[in-house]
């Protein structure tokens, strides 16, 4: 999850390249809010918690 999956690295499978775009690139509010619906189940699963609806 940290450096992403087998592939190229991207903001949809590496939280190291999500944290690199946030800090120094940025995005839109619509691309935040598709990248916050993507990752979300992935880290409430680390913490075993239930994702908002």
């Amino acid at each position: 999850m940290l450096d992403g999956s087998v592939g190229p690295r991207t903001v949809e499978r590496s939280f190291l390249a999500l944290r690199i775009q946030l800090a120094h690139g940025g995005v839109t509010h619509g691309e935040a809010a598709r990248l916050l619906e993507h990752w979300q189940a992935p880290f409430a699963a680390l913490w075993q918690i239930e994702p908002e609806a």
